[in-house]
C-alpha cells in the first residue's frame, strides 16, 4: 500500500477508477459528494463511453507507464451499483475476465443483493468490496439513511452475510464519530457475536472528526477497542496507523512514505467521470476547474 517517493512507476500497478455516477440512493450528511449529483448533466456513465474508454484510451491515460505494468479497475460512485449502471459495470467485467484485471469497489451495498453473482475472487468478478457502517444498529440508521428514511443497518448486514460466502475480500469500514464511542463498541459486539467479521472480512476505523472535544473517558474506551481488534487481527485497524508506524519505522531513511489513496501528480491513478473528465484525486472529482483531462470527441485531451 504504501509507496517511497524515490521509487520508479515500473513495476506499480496503475489504476482506473470508473466513477459510474455522481447520484446515490443514500442522504448521509456527511457526504463530501452529496451536492455533485446535482451538477453534473450525464447521470451515468453510458456504455459507449465505458466502451471507448476500454478499447481505445487505456494507454493514452498512462503515457509513461501503461507498457510497464498491469491494471486495476474500481468501480466508484455516488453508489456504482445503481440499476442503471449494470451494463456499462458488465462491460468492464468482461474486458477484466480477458485482460486479467483486478476489480475492488465501494458501495453501501443495498444493491448487492440483485448482483451478488457478480462477486467473487476470479478475474471477471469484482474481488474487493468495500462497505461502511456508522455505529450499532439505532445510529447507523440515523446516519446512514435514503431520502425515504427507511433504516438500512440490517439490509447493509443482510448484503455483508451474503458477501462473505462469495469469498470475495470485504473492507468493512466503521466510522467513528465525536460522542459515539457506545454505538462503535456495541457495533463490533455485534459483528463479532454474528460471525460477521473475521476470514475474508476486515474491520477498521475511519473517523469523521479529529475528536478534539472527546473526554477522557470515551478516548480510553475507544483505545481499549482499538488494540482489542488490533490483537485478534493482528494489524492496526487504520490505515493511517499503517501509515504511522510507517513512518516511525523508517529511522535513517530520507523520503517520506507515500500514502496510496492520493494520487495527485502521480502517473499511476486516473479517475474518470460520467461526464468524461479525468481527475488524479477522489475530493477534486466534480471539480471541472480541477480536472487534468477529458475524454471528448473520441480522443484523450
Amino acid at each position: 500500500i504504501l509507496k517511497k517517493n524515490n521509487e520508479s512507476i515500473a513495476g506499480q500497478e496503475l489504476c482506473v477508477s470508473f466513477i459510474l455516477t455522481y447520484n446515490c440512493n443514500l442522504a448521509c450528511k456527511y457526504c463530501f459528494q452529496k451536492d455533485l449529483s446535482k451538477q453534473t448533466r450525464a447521470p451515468r456513465m453510458s456504455t459507449e463511453m465505458t466502451d471507448e474508454i476500454l478499447t481505445r484510451h487505456l494507454r493514452t491515460m498512462f503515457p509513461k507507464a501503461y507498457r510497464k505494468n498491469k491494471l486495476t479497475f474500481i468501480l466508484y460512485g455516488g453508489e456504482p451499483f445503481l440499476p442503471a449502471n449494470k451494463n456499462s459495470i458488465l462491460r468492464i467485467l468482461q474486458y477484466a475476465k480477458k485482460r486479467s484485471v483486478k476489480i475492488s469497489t465501494t458501495t453501501n451495498a443495498l444493491f448487492v443483493p440483485r448482483v451478488i453473482d457478480l462477486f467473487g475472487q476470479e478475474y471477471g468478478k469484482i474481488q474487493i468490496v468495500q462497505v461502511t457502517l456508522d455505529g450499532d444498529r439505532s445510529y447507523h440508521n440515523s446516519q446512514r439513511i435514503p431520502l425515504s428514511g427507511k433504516p438500512t443497518f440490517d439490509d447493509i448486514i443482510s448484503a455483508l452475510r451474503m458477501l462473505k460466502k462469495t469469498n470475495a475480500d470485504i473492507l468493512l469500514r466503521v466510522h467513528t464519530h465525536p460522542q459515539q464511542m457506545q454505538s462503535t463498541r456495541k457495533l463490533v459486539e455485534y459483528l463479532d457475536k454474528e460471525k460477521i467479521t473475521g476470514g475474508n472480512v476486515q474491520l477498521y476505523f475511519a473517523p469523521l472528526s479529529d475528536f478534539t472535544n472527546c473526554s477522557t473517558e470515551e478516548m480510553s474506551e475507544f483505545r481499549n477497542l482499538f488494540e482489542n481488534i488490533a490483537n485478534k487481527s493482528g494489524a492496526p485497524p487504520s490505515s493511517g496507523l499503517n501509515f504511522l508506524r510507517n513512518l516511525i519505522e523508517m529511522q535513517e531513511e530520507k523520503f517520506f512514505p507515500r500514502t496510496h489513496f492520493c494520487a495527485a501528480g502521480s502517473d499511476t491513478v486516473r479517475i474518470i467521470d460520467p461526464l468524461g473528465d479525468i481527475y488524479d484525486c477522489y475530493e477534486d472529482a466534480g471539480n471541472r476547474e480541477r480536472r487534468i483531462g477529458s475524454v471528448s470527441n473520441g480522443r484523450v485531451r
